[in-house]
């Protein structure tokens, strides 16, 4: 499912692409897992240069 309808949108990343949530888990684990820290972090790439 796609939120965005793919249509792209500012201000939103896509992390991860597949047919569920078991295609692009977060984290995987058996048993308990308390999760204490999540970060993200991004950084801008240049535009490639048209000709």
């Amino acid at each position: 499912m796609d939120a965005r309808h793919n249509q792209p949108r500012i201000g939103h990343i896509v992390m991860g692409r597949g047919r569920d949530a078991a295609d692009v888990p977060i984290s995987t684990a058996f048993g308990v897992a308390k999760l204490v820290r999540f970060d993200v972090v991004t950084d801008e790439l240049p535009q490639p240069r048209t000709s």
